[in-house]
């Protein structure tokens, strides 16, 4: 029979899984710099360049959204 989680532990839990998904973001959105930096001196990757820098726009407000709750916690 499983212990029952008390409401601690699930914010504790809940934490330490916003915790790591930032840490993925956060690793995602390096990554899109070094693509957007390899990208930008090609002239014919200028769509690319558009999607990277809208895709670091949206992780960026994903990252603000996850420091919030972590906050909240």
């Amino acid at each position: 029979m499983m212990a029952k989680l008390e409401k601690n532990d699930k914010l504790k839990l809940s934490k330490k899984l916003l915790k790591i998904q930032k840490k993925g973001l956060v690793s995602f959105r390096e990554y899109l710099e070094k693509e957007y930096f390899n990208a930008a001196d090609d002239k014919t990757k200028k769509k690319y360049c558009r999607y990277i820098e809208d895709q670091i726009v949206d992780t960026d407000k994903k990252l603000r959204k996850m420091d919030k709750k972590i906050g909240e916690i």
